[in-house]
């Protein structure tokens, strides 16, 4: 879609001919950052609590987090134009996102995410099991992954700091030269997931389908998170009835009854406000 809006579009090095420059004032980002610590701070729960759920990751955490920032923005109609809420919000969540998981490896010797599932790898090969008693019969090597977390915010933060208005030269190659070359990736990152082309045509299939959706004018974060969620979503629910049948446990447990409850308000939230947005329109 983005493809075809080739008007405007600059091509690499028209920004520099003409005198523009993509240097930033990085003292005006983290002033900007921190003049918005409810979005901040709730975006890294999101992250947080997402992290900890296993076998989910970090793409629905950006996603959630991102969702959530639209609903509460009191100008939702400039997410997707490069909004610093936006931004502040996914970047937050998916930092946040490796604390959480982290957390369910140590504790379940679960794999919260890709990243994780690595480490819990790297562990078994070297004879380290993980689970409730890995930090009290491997203190050294948990206490030393916390140092290793803790250490790489800074680190990175100066690598960024470093190289940041080089990395940002990406933004000027034109996205007609930009996109074919991500979808060739796309496409041979499906066939290598398992070596079949039917990988492949499934690619293609909702490739249409996200095109259609986007002329139609449909969001597609909603559509990408329930494809994300569906499996491990599907697989614990299955797990949850085997354990106990009583599909009302869902809504007398405290912790799933409070998640039901803050979806559902999610949903609301979001009807009200669209009515909201309605009726200024109508009202201008």
């Amino acid at each position: 879609s983005e493809v075809e809006e080739r008007e405007g579009v600059p091509r690499v090095g028209e920004a520099a001919a003409a005198g523009g420059t993509l240097a930033v004032s990085q003292l005006k980002v983290i002033g900007e950052i921190l003049s918005r610590p409810f979005l901040l701070l709730w975006s890294t729960l999101i992250g947080v609590w997402i992290g900890v759920l296993p076998a989910i990751g970090g793409s629905a955490a950006n996603l959630m987090a991102y969702d959530q920032a639209k609903k509460f923005s009191k100008s939702p109609e400039r997410f997707g134009t490069g909004t610093p809420e936006g931004i502040i919000a996914s970047e937050s969540a998916n930092n946040a996102n490796v604390a959480g998981s982290l957390v369910t490896i140590m504790a379940f010797g679960i794999p919260g995410d890709a990243v994780t599932a690595v480490m819990l790898g790297a562990l078994t090969i070297h004879g380290i099991q993980s689970g409730p008693l890995f930090i009290s019969q491997h203190p050294k090597i948990a206490y030393g992954i916390f140092a290793a977390y803790l250490l790489a915010h800074p680190i990175m933060v100066v690598i960024m700091g470093l190289s940041v208005r080089w990395i940002l030269r990406v933004v000027t190659i034109p996205k007609p030269i930009l996109f074919p070359a991500v979808l060739v990736l796309c496409v041979v990152g499906a066939y290598a997931l398992g070596n079949s082309m039917d990988d492949v045509y499934v690619l293609l299939a909702f490739g249409v389908l996200g095109y259609l959706m986007v002329k139609a004018g449909f969001p597609l974060a909603p559509f990408i998170l329930g494809v994300i969620l569906s499996e491990p979503l599907e697989t614990n629910f299955v797990r949850s009835l085997m354990s106990d049948p009583n599909p009302w446990l869902f809504l007398t447990r405290p912790m799933s009854g409070v998640l039901l409850a803050a979806a559902v308000a999610s949903v609301v939230f979001a009807l009200w406000q669209r009515a909201r947005a309605s009726k200024r329109a109508l009202g201008a």
